[in-house]
């Protein structure tokens, strides 16, 4: 309910003469202050990798696949070459995707949609 004219904020359940917008209103109330978590190196590389569509794409497609080329990405997803190869350098940072070498010499890499090791 917005306050009239002349009205001031009071804190519910006690009687606090701070205004909800006043320098340093919010931190004088417990229920008032936000409890920022901090997190870890780890789960904001995991938060960020998992923010763009784009990667979300390529995870469904390497899941519903069972894996793939960068060509094969690029071709199923209507990519090109350097935006599959970025969000694939993102995804591997995160942990979420795993680059499976070929015994081949000169094959191309195949990726995968990494699985935790127990």
């Amino acid at each position: 309910m917005p306050l009239g004219v002349g009205e001031r904020f009071r804190c519910p359940g006690h009687k606090c003469p701070k205004r909800p917008f006043a320098r340093g209103a919010g931190t004088h109330h417990p229920t008032m202050r936000s409890e920022t978590k901090k997190i870890t190196a780890e789960e904001a590389a995991l938060k960020r990798a998992l923010a763009h569509p784009r990667r979300l794409e390529i995870l469904s497609f390497l899941t519903q696949k069972r894996g793939g080329t960068e060509a094969d990405l690029a071709d199923g997803l209507g990519l090109t070459f350097p935006v599959v190869a970025y969000h694939l350098k993102v995804l591997a940072g995160a942990d979420l995707v795993a680059d499976t070498e070929s015994p081949e010499p000169g094959a191309t890499d195949r990726y995968v949609v990494a699985t935790p090791n127990r």
